[in-house]
């Protein structure tokens, strides 16, 4: 089980159709987004995605913000 509480990075791994198996609200001041996938792979992509080389479309990335705020919203 790999997990992120960076909304943005979350946001960009569902532009690539990975999405959140589910949500961590443990601590209430953190959400963290599990993904069920090869740690190697999400090292790689997080990676990408701090480094600027994963791009995506401004489009599709807000919109997955929204989806991302709105699950966190509703499991409240």
């Amino acid at each position: 089980m790999q997990e992120t509480s960076d909304i943005g990075f979350a946001a960009a791994l569902h532009c690539q159709d990975i999405k959140p198996i589910s949500l961590n609200e443990e601590n209430p001041n953190r959400i963290l987004f599990q993904y069920k996938m090869d740690k190697d792979r999400f090292k790689a992509l997080e990676n990408e995605y701090f480094g600027g080389a994963l791009s995506v479309s401004a489009q599709e990335y807000y919109g997955a913000l929204k989806t991302l705020k709105s699950r966190i919203y509703a499991s409240r």
